[in-house]
């Protein structure tokens, strides 16, 4: 979900549970102009991909992560050409 403040996008997803020890949750989302350098620095600062880069409707790209923490974040990427 995206919503406009201020002529700034700003998005984040909604988290449905996946098992019965996990809850439902929001998940901030980070713009960024190349997936793929962006799952790079992911890797390279101790993050892990949870759920391989997919379009989305509307046609971007995006991928979910895990900081080094354990923490869940998207990456959005640009709409595929």
């Amino acid at each position: 979900m995206a919503t406009t403040i201020e002529a700034q996008t700003q998005a984040g997803t909604f988290k449905s549970a996946i098992s019965a020890t996990e809850s439902c949750h929001f998940v901030s989302d980070f713009h960024v102009h190349e997936v793929n350098a962006a799952i790079a620095r992911v890797k390279e600062h101790g993050g892990t991909i949870s759920h391989d880069p997919s379009v989305v409707p509307g046609g971007q790209e995006i991928v979910h992560c895990l900081d080094a923490q354990g923490a869940a974040f998207g990456i959005v990427g640009p709409e595929r050409s």
